[in-house]
C-alpha cells in the first residue's frame, strides 16, 4: 500500500512564527511602557519633592536665628504639603548653618547661622519609596527619589544704621552681652549688606557718640573695635552715670543720618535695659519720658525708622516694655528678652528683617 508523507501547512507555520513574535513584541512594548510611564512618575514626584524642599527651606529661614523654630516650621511646612507621600522631611533632614554668598557654599553648623538646608525624600531608608507600576514585571517594585534645597539671606544694601547703646549703670552687668550682641549685628551687615553705612551712640542721662556713620565694606574693623570698646557708664570715654535718657541717645543718631547723601533708607536700632529715668537737674522722670517721644517723633518726620530691643530682665516694672516698643517708628519693630545671652539673637533677628529670603542652592 502506498504511503503519503504528511506535509506540515506553511500557513500554520507562519502563524507560530508571529505567535512567538508577538509575545516577544508584548514584553518589549511592556517595558517600554514600564519605562515611559515609571520614568514619568519618578520624574513628576521629584518635582514635587523639588517644590516642598524649596518651600519648607524658605519658611524654616524665616524663622531665624531661633533655629529650633526654623526646624519645626520647615518639617511641619514640608509634611503639609506632602501628605500623599508620607512623612518626607523629618528633622535630620533639616540642617541649619551658614551660607558664604561669595563662594557660594553651605556650612552645616557654621556661624552665623543664616540658611537653612532641606533634604526631601521618598526612599527606602525613609519607609516611604516610591512605588512604581511596570516595572514590577520587570523585578523593579520601587526606587528613591530625593530633592533638596537651601535658603538663606540675599546681598542688600539695606540701611543707613545707627546703634543707640544703653550704657547707663543697670546694664552694668550685661555690658559684656551688648558688645557680643553689637558685633553680631555688625558681622550679620557685612555678611549680608556690607554697603550699609554704621554708625554706635551710647546714652546715659546724655548722648554720647562713639563712631561716626562709615561704610561697614570699608570700615569693618575700625567698627568692630569702637564696639570693643563699649563699657559701663563713668568708664574712659564713656558718658557719667546719670539716670536713663533715650532722647538723648536718639537725637545724637539724628544728625548722623540725615546728613548721610546715600539715600538709602535710614533706622536707629535703641538697645536698653529700662525706661527713662532722671537724675539729671530740673527733669523729672516725665519730663525724659516725653523727650524720648519727640526725639522718635523727630526721627520719623526724617523718615528714619526705630527698631527697639528691650532687655527685660533689669526692668519689670510696669509699662516698660510697652514703653520701648511705644518708641518704634516706621519699618522698626520691638524686641524683647529677659535673658542678656538671647541679646545677640534678637539684633541678628532686626538685621535679617530687612534682608531678602532666596533660594541659593
Amino acid at each position: 500500500m502506498k504511503r503519503f508523507k504528511t506535509l506540515v501547512n506553511p500557513l500554520r507555520r507562519k502563524r507560530g512564527a508571529v505567535a512567538v513574535l508577538t509575545v516577544v513584541m508584548l514584553v518589549v512594548l511592556i517595558g517600554f511602557a514600564s519605562l515611559t510611564i515609571d520614568v514619568g512618575v519618578m520624574f513628576n514626584t521629584r518635582a514635587e519633592l523639588q517644590n516642598t524642599a524649596d518651600a519648607a527651606a524658605l519658611a524654616g529661614a524665616q524663622m531665624l536665628p531661633d533655629g529650633a523654630a526654623a526646624r519645626q516650621t520647615a518639617v511641619e511646612y514640608a509634611n503639609r504639603n506632602s501628605s500623599r507621600h508620607g512623612i518626607v522631611v523629618a528633622n535630620s533632614d533639616v540642617v541649619l548653618g551658614h551660607w558664604d554668598a561669595a563662594a557660594a557654599v553651605f556650612t552645616p553648623g557654621g556661624a552665623p547661622v543664616d540658611a537653612v538646608h532641606v533634604l526631601a525624600r521618598c526612599t527606602e531608608s525613609n519607609g516611604n519609596p516610591l512605588k512604581l507600576f511596570f516595572a514590577p514585571i520587570l523585578g523593579i517594585s520601587q526606587t528613591d527619589v530625593s530633592a533638596s534645597a537651601t535658603a538663606s539671606f540675599g546681598k542688600a544694601g539695606r540701611w543707613d544704621v545707627v546703634i543707640v547703646q544703653d550704657v547707663t549703670g543697670s546694664f552694668k552687668d550685661e555690658i559684656d552681652e551688648a558688645r557680643i550682641a553689637d558685633q553680631g549685628l555688625l558681622d550679620c551687615i557685612r555678611d549680608h549688606a556690607p554697603d550699609t553705612y554704621l554708625g554706635l551712640a551710647v546714652f546715659t542721662g546724655f548722648g554720647k557718640l562713639i563712631a561716626s556713620l562709615q561704610s561697614v565694606d570699608v570700615a569693618y574693623d575700625s567698627l568692630s573695635a569702637s564696639i570693643g570698646a563699649l563699657k559701663s557708664c563713668g568708664s574712659t570715654g564713656m558718658p557719667q552715670c546719670s539716670g536713663t535718657n533715650i532722647g538723648a541717645g536718639i537725637d545724637t543718631a539724628i544728625p548722623l543720618l540725615t546728613a548721610s547723601t546715600t539715600k538709602r533708607p535710614r533706622a536707629i536700632i535703641i538697645v536698653s535695659d529700662g525706661q527713662p529715668n532722671s537724675s539729671l537737674p530740673g527733669y523729672t522722670t516725665k519730663d525724659l519720658a516725653n523727650w524720648a517721644v519727640k526725639s522718635a517723633d523727630k526721627a520719623a518726620a526724617s523718615d528714619i525708622s526705630i527698631f527697639t530691643l528691650f532687655f527685660s530682665g533689669n526692668d519689670t516694672s510696669a509699662g516698660a516694655a510697652a514703653f520701648l516698643a511705644g518708641l518704634v517708628r516706621g519699618e522698626g519693630t520691638a524686641h524683647e528678652t529677659p535673658d542678656p545671652t538671647e541679646i545677640a539673637t534678637e539684633l541678628q533677628e532686626i538685621c535679617l528683617e530687612g534682608l531678602s529670603l532666596m533660594l541659593v542652592q
